[in-house]
């Protein structure tokens, strides 16, 4: 199984943001991995600010000259914490473009759960939650203090290719770690049993058959994705995805879930994804969203 070779962290110099350079920073030291410390100088409406402001014309060169001392000094604390000697980049433009193109020539992007503008973020998303859709790698975002390896992960399945590139991702996250395998029943027919007006003793042996079903379903995913991994568990439950998984990993006492998403397109930002949307919003943990196609 290929393995983890190139981190990117990407930093707006928060405190979210630093929680995350130190997961990213673990994670190298773990898998021998190269890590690369980015920060984008935001231009959009740099220009904008200089003229009405009467800002210096050299203040984009001075931003990231600042930017570049900041990023080496954390550098320089990642180093003393975990051995890991981290690539500091500056790059400047639109910051959700730079990163994603930064991300493109690494294994893994690891971002904060949240960023300096809480404000901003609640009425207009995270440019982590953007990424999360457009992005064509596994992006974690980090949202508790890094103090070990991960140990135990949750991988919400749905039986599409989009699960097994996560089991498949989630066993290369943390190769020592337990999986819980977990997959959230809904069975849309139940509705038209009721609606019938069918016997409950009927509602009640189709519900069994329907459950006994998607548990012989995950039990095959696992076999397909993972086959012979000793340290993987698997459970079904009933109910909505969206808020099951994050109560399932605290069940399970997660420090990670790594979910599959289904594209990297408008139409995934806008309407497919709710459940990863979901999940990221209300997990008390760590998240890794993984595109089908991580190509690691």
């Amino acid at each position: 199984m290929t393995s983890i070779q190139t981190i990117l962290a990407a930093t707006d110099f928060s405190e979210d943001a630093d929680r995350a350079a130190h997961r990213a920073a673990l994670l190298a030291a773990g898998h021998g991995a190269r890590l690369r410390l980015l920060h984008v100088v935001q231009t959009d409406a740099l220009e904008e600010l200089r003229t009405r402001l009467g800002l210096a014309a050299d203040v984009k060169d001075r931003l990231s000259e600042d930017a570049g001392r900041r990023l080496a000094a954390i550098a320089e604390k990642l180093q003393k914490a975990s051995n890991v000697q981290a690539e500091c980049v500056v790059r400047s433009g639109r910051v959700r473009d730079e990163i994603l193109a930064e991300a493109d020539h690494a294994d893994l992007l690891v971002v904060g759960a949240h960023g300096t503008s809480r404000t901003r973020e609640a009425l207009l998303g995270t440019v982590a939650d953007r990424m999360l859709y457009l992005g064509r790698r596994p992006i974690l975002v980090v949202r508790n203090d890094p103090v070990k390896d991960y140990a135990k992960v949750l991988v919400p399945v749905d039986f599409s290719v989009h699960s097994i590139a996560a089991l498949q991702f989630a066993r290369r996250l943390a190769p020592d770690a337990q999986l819980h395998v977990f997959h959230a029943h809904s069975d849309r027919s139940e509705g038209t049993l009721f609606l019938a007006d069918a016997p409950r003793e009927a509602i009640e042996k189709h519900r069994s058959a329907s459950r006994n079903a998607a548990l012989e379903n995950v039990t095959g995913l696992v076999g397909k994705a993972l086959p012979g991994d000793p340290r993987v568990t698997w459970s079904v439950d009933d109910g909505d995805a969206k808020f099951l998984i994050s109560e399932e990993a605290k069940r399970q006492g997660a420090d990670v879930i790594v979910m599959g998403k289904h594209g990297h397109s408008l139409l995934s930002e806008l309407f497919l994804g709710s459940s990863t949307h979901a999940t990221v919003a209300r997990a008390h943990c760590d998240v890794a969203v993984v595109p089908q196609d991580p190509r690691i």
